[in-house]
């Protein structure tokens, strides 16, 4: 059971909840597919928060939503490349993979379910 913790920045919160994942025996041999979503409410967000006050190694612009979110796309991904269980073929999968996930929008949504299942039939 997860639950939210009220006074915690969520993204940090989703960031260490990953991580914790990756370190699990469990899930040494599966598939990793993340979903970034709840893209409307940080376009909303970032126009009146500044990331770098949550996020100081961000050095982007101010209030930028494309910047903003590949930089919280590059946090999951460098936690993910840096992961000891993570093997070579896994890097290589994870970035093709991630880098066309990140110019998905709702209307091509075809093309997610297809990444989907190229991702579960080559394992």
């Amino acid at each position: 059971f997860l639950q939210e913790c009220k006074t915690k920045n969520r993204t940090e919160e989703s960031l260490q909840l990953f991580q914790s994942l990756l370190g699990y025996s469990y899930f040494v041999e599966s598939s990793w597919i993340l979903f970034l979503n709840k893209k409307d409410l940080f376009a909303e967000k970032i126009q009146t928060s500044n990331l770098v006050e949550y996020f100081p190694a961000y050095v982007g612009p101010k209030q930028h939503e494309i910047e903003g979110r590949n930089f919280l796309a590059s946090l999951f991904q460098d936690m993910f490349l840096g992961c000891e269980s993570t093997t070579k073929r896994d890097r290589s999968s994870f970035i093709s993979h991630a880098l066309r996930i990140l110019r998905i929008s709702i209307k091509s949504i075809t093309v997610l379910r297809k990444l989907f299942w190229e991702t579960i039939l080559q394992n």
